[in-house]
């Protein structure tokens, strides 16, 4: 499978070459949710393994209401 570039996709739009153009605008896409979801992957691996601070993971106590005269 190559890769297409946006030039490409345009040239066969251009060239009326409807199916080559959206093979080129398939593959695009795809290789962008690919790169989202692999960064997404990674953040994820991140955070669930990173330290967390005692501070975080608490829940705030609860709020205590002055009263404005």
């Amino acid at each position: 499978m190559s890769e297409y570039t946006t030039k490409d996709a345009v040239q066969h739009a251009v060239d009326g070459e409807a199916t080559k153009f959206k093979t080129a605008v398939d593959q695009m896409l795809m290789q962008k949710v690919g790169d989202a979801l692999q960064l997404q992957r990674m953040n994820l691996a991140q955070s669930v393994l990173e330290p967390q601070d005692e501070a975080e993971t608490e829940e705030p106590e609860g709020s205590e209401d002055e009263t404005v005269q």
